[in-house]
């Protein structure tokens, strides 16, 4: 995965969190697949540090 997406699936992970709704509700409202989200949250602290080297 290039360091685009990387960045831009973070960005997506910590918008989530900042909000303190529930990943289901959030989901929706952006258009993105739970399953996704899920997804990206379970890599997020990897793909962070692959960034930070």
């Amino acid at each position: 995965m290039d360091r685009q997406r990387m960045q831009d699936y973070l960005g997506h992970v910590a918008a989530y969190r900042a909000s303190g709704k529930k990943a289901s509700q959030w989901a929706a409202e952006h258009g993105v697949p739970l399953r996704s989200l899920a997804s990206w949250c379970a890599h997020a602290g990897r793909w962070q540090a692959r960034l930070d080297g």
